[in-house]
């Protein structure tokens, strides 16, 4: 890919993701119904999931902390993967789990992407 396609597509691919995470973090009666019943966590946990995830959302955004970013690639990585996991294990319902994956899917295009982007950085350095 050329220099300009792969920032391009970076910026698109992650700022989609970003807002589709900080936005689905948002509490709604259904959410709160599917945490606290079929999933079986507590209440609370919503608010901490809504914290990290627009946090995590704003530090994907910027360019200055690396190590800051690569951890919250690592976090929504285990909040999908643990969406995941806790759907399939508590309902048995591959429905549960699609949604994650899809959002996992984004955001590892996301990640290969600002990979490939650091490495046009520091070639043209």
């Amino acid at each position: 890919m050329k220099p300009k396609t792969i920032k391009i597509s970076y910026w698109i691919v992650t700022v989609l993701f970003a807002l589709g995470t900080a936005l689905t973090s948002i509490p709604t009666e259904a959410g709160r119904e599917v945490i606290t019943t079929t999933l079986g966590y507590p209440p609370y946990l919503l608010n901490i999931l809504l914290v990290a995830k627009v946090l995590g959302a704003i530090v994907l955004l910027q360019s200055t902390f690396k190590t800051i970013k690569e951890w919250a690639y690592a976090g929504f990585a285990i909040d999908f993967t643990g969406a995941a996991v806790s759907g399939i294990i508590t309902t048995g319902d591959i429905a549960f789990i699609i949604m994650p994956l899809i959002f996992l899917g984004v955001m590892f295009a996301s990640y290969y992407l600002w990979k490939q982007r650091l490495q046009l950085m520091k070639i043209n350095k």
